[in-house]
C-alpha cells in the first residue's frame, strides 16, 4: 500500500478529531468553571484560578474520530485494517481514561495512591495481553542482535509491564502551560512515520485521532493557560506510547524517545516521588528552581532566569532532538 494512502487516513482522521475537541473545548471551559472544576496554576504569581478535566473535551474529540474513521475505513479490512486488534487497543485505552478521570476528579494529592497507579494499568493491560496470546506474539527485537523469542514471558510479564510503565512514567513531568500536550504531540508525530512506514493501519488511526486532539486544545493550554489536561491526558499520552511500542515492535526505540520522561522518573526515584515539578513564581515573572529540587525542570531552571513560557519551549525543543536522533536510528538500525 502506497504511502499517500496512509497519509490521506491519518490527515483526515487528525481533522476530525482536532475540529470535533476544538469546538468542545471553549465551551467545556465555560461548564467547567460553573460547575467548579477549577484549579490553581502553581507557577503564576497568585496561583490563578484555571478551568481543569481537559482531558475530556481530548478524549471527546478522540472518540468522535475514532467512531467516523471506522464506518469511513471499515472496508479497509481486505488491505490490512484488523478490526479484533484496533478493539483491544481502544478498551485498554478507555480503561485508562477512566482511571484519569477519577485521578482528576478525586484531585490533585488526593485521587489514586501511587502503587494504584502501578498496579491498575497492569490490569487494565489485559485486553492488548489476550490480543498478543491469540496472535501468538512471544518475540522481542533487540538492535544489532535481531529478534529473541522469550516466549509466553513476552505477553504475560513483559506487557503489562511495559504498559504501566509508560502510562505512569509521562505522568511524572507534567505542571507547566502546554507542557504535557506539546511534548505528546511531538512524540506522537515521531511514532506516527514508523507506523506509516510499517503499515500499521490500527495504529496510524489511532495516532492520528489523539494528536488531533491535543492540537484542538493545545491552544487553550499553552501559556496562558485557560485550562489544565490533568491526568487523562498524561496517562493515556503514556499508555498509547506502550501500545505504539508493542505493536510496532519497537520497544527500545520507543524507550529512547521518551527518554527525557525516564530521566524525570530516575530524579522522582532518588526523591520518592515526593517532589513536583513547579517552579517558584517571582514578580519579575520569571520561575526559580524549588530549592528542594526533585524534578528535570528544576535542573532547567537553575541554569538562568527563565519564565515558564522559556522553560515549556526548552523542554519541547530537547523533545524535537531526541525526536530527530530517534527517526535517524530508526532507519539505519530498524
Amino acid at each position: 500500500m502506497f504511502v499517500w494512502f496512509y497519509f490521506v487516513i491519518f490527515a483526515l482522521t487528525l481533522f476530525i478529531s482536532w475540529l470535533a475537541t476544538s469546538i468542545i473545548t471553549p465551551k467545556f471551559i465555560i461548564k467547567a468553571r460553573e460547575v467548579g472544576f477549577i484549579g490553581k496554576d502553581m507557577n503564576k504569581l497568585g496561583r490563578p484560578e484555571v478551568a481543569e478535566l481537559g482531558g475530556i473535551p481530548v478524549f471527546l474529540g478522540f472518540s468522535l474520530s475514532i467512531c467516523i474513521s471506522l464506518l469511513l475505513y471499515f472496508d479497509l479490512i481486505s488491505v490490512g485494517l484488523n478490526f479484533a486488534e484496533i478493539m483491544c487497543l481502544l478498551v485498554l485505552i478507555f480503561l485508562i481514561f477512566f482511571l484519569g478521570l477519577t485521578d482528576d476528579i478525586l484531585g490533585w494529592k488526593k485521587g489514586i495512591r501511587q502503587w494504584q497507579h502501578f498496579v491498575v494499568p497492569m490490569i487494565f493491560s489485559t485486553p492488548l495481553i489476550v490480543y498478543l496470546l491469540m496472535s501468538g506474539r512471544s518475540e522481542l527485537f533487540i538492535p544489532f542482535i535481531g529478534v529473541i523469542s522469550v516466549g509466553i514471558i513476552y505477553p504475560l510479564i513483559m506487557v503489562p509491564i511495559a504498559v504501566t510503565a509508560t502510562t505512569n512514567v509521562t505522568n511524572l513531568l507534567a505542571g507547566f502551560n502546554g507542557l504535557e500536550v506539546g511534548m505528546g504531540i511531538i512524540i506522537f508525530f515521531t511514532i506516527s512515520i514508523f507506523a506509516v512506514v510499517q503499515g500499521s493501519i490500527s495504529i496510524v488511526i489511532i495516532l492520528a485521532a489523539w494528536i488531533g486532539g491535543l492540537l484542538g486544545i493545545y491552544r487553550y493550554n499553552k501559556y496562558s493557560a485557560k485550562i489544565f489536561v490533568g491526568d487523562i491526558v498524561t496517562l493515556i499520552n503514556g499508555a498509547i506510547i506502550g501500545i505504539s511500542a508493542i505493536m510496532l515492535k519497537l520497544e527500545l526505540l520507543i524507550a529512547f524517545l521518551i527518554i527525557i520522561f525516564i530521566i524525570e522518573f530516575v530524579i522522582k526515584l532518588k526523591h520518592s516521588f515526593a517532589t513536583e515539578c513547579f517552579g517558584v513564581p517571582q514578580q519579575d515573572g520569571t520561575l526559580k528552581s524549588s530549592p528542594a529540587g526533585g524534578s528535570l525542570t528544576h535542573f532547567v531552571l537553575g541554569l538562568g532566569k527563565f519564565t515558564e513560557k522559556k522553560v515549556v519551549s526548552i523542554f519541547l525543543l530537547m523533545q524535537v532532538i531526541v525526536s530527530i536522533v530517534t527517526i535517524l536510528i530508526y532507519f539505519i538500525v530498524y
